[in-house]
């Protein structure tokens, strides 16, 4: 996994890996983000998802530990 510097708000994500048992298999589109958490629209209820709980797949097939993106959007998109 290398670190993820692109927008994630509007993507389709799948989780694959957590510390969450509840968060297992959740799938969604991402419509928010801040330093620590995920918004996800799943199937018309939001879910608010600590980013260090989880492994998630994008559409594209990249695969993102959260660990490594806690950081504000435009923090990570500008690589600092």
């Amino acid at each position: 996994m290398i670190s993820f510097t692109g927008e994630l708000i509007g993507q389709h994500m799948d989780v694959v890996e957590t510390t969450n048992e509840s968060l297992r298999k959740l799938a969604g589109m991402i419509v928010d983000e801040t330093k620590e958490t995920l918004v996800v629209d799943v199937q018309g209820q939001r879910k608010v998802i600590m980013k260090h709980a989880i492994v998630f797949r994008l559409q594209s097939g990249e695969l993102i530990d959260g660990k490594t993106i806690m950081k504000r959007p435009e923090e990570r998109m500008k690589g600092k």
